[in-house]
């Protein structure tokens, strides 16, 4: 089996893991940082990885907040915003465990079928139109979980357009989008529009699923809510990894 391929599951290889590099930093965090790192902290994340991110994606790192993965500060953001039957619009088919997020916060999903790796956007904007509108549309434009697709830079802008017109935030989940061989990256719909979209992801596929590194950019009122939030369940995330 050593030289099959298993596709069944978004799970980096081992051999991927850059296991000798992990135990020199890990020496030198801890022989230069390691007061900082063994310590309780701001529960909105390691203040410099913070600072990094919000450098990468030009933001205020107030709109930051780091957590144990990606699916934590999803689960947390259910949690505060949505009541029992809010409508939330997902592709279809999209990842599992954000379906089980979105159940258990017992919202109304309504999905949108791929049609070569594309929603329909007439579909979308009639669905509107008709009066229903979601809280969230959560999408991943980039290589899609489990269809593999990228979104269109059409399908991209009408989409933004749509969530500007009809008030909903677009959740743009992005674990896959710097694992790019080939062809030219499309803009993040963060990129194309911060005001509505909520961006998140995680160092699971670039550097380790076990360090449990996620990451959301959010709208400020939002980012404050949750890091309280983060405050009163954990304290703070794990400032080692």
């Amino acid at each position: 089996m050593n030289d099959v391929i298993a596709f069944t599951r978004g799970v980096p290889p081992e051999e991927s893991f850059p296991t000798q590099r992990l135990i020199a930093c890990a020496d030198r965090v801890l022989r230069m940082h390691g007061d900082d790192v063994l310590q309780y902290g701001s529960a909105a994340g390691y203040a410099p990885l913070r600072n990094y991110l919000s450098q990468k994606y030009t933001v205020r790192s107030d709109r930051l907040i780091i957590g144990q993965g990606s699916l934590e500060l999803l689960d947390m953001l259910c949690r505060l915003t949505l009541g029992i039957g809010d409508t939330v619009f997902v592709e279809q088919p999209t990842y599992d465990r954000t379906l089980t997020i979105f159940r258990r916060a017992q919202a109304a999903l309504r999905g949108f079928y791929l049609e070569n790796g594309q929603m329909n956007l007439e579909e979308i904007r009639l669905t509107l139109e008709e009066g229903s509108v979601p809280r969230f549309f959560y999408v991943i434009p980039d290589f899609q979980n489990p269809n593999g697709s990228v979104m269109g830079l059409p399908e991209r802008t009408e989409l933004i357009r749509l969530a500007k017109e009809y008030h909903f935030l677009i959740i743009e989940d992005t674990p896959y989008r710097h694992l790019r061989y080939t062809g030219d990256a499309q803009p993040a719909l963060f990129e194309l529009s911060p005001d509505v979209v909520i961006h998140m992801s995680s160092f699971s596929k670039l550097v380790s699923p076990g360090m449990r590194i996620g990451f959301m950019i959010l709208p400020n009122d939002l980012a404050k809510r949750m890091t309280a939030f983060a405050n009163d369940t954990y304290i703070c995330p794990n400032f080692f990894s």
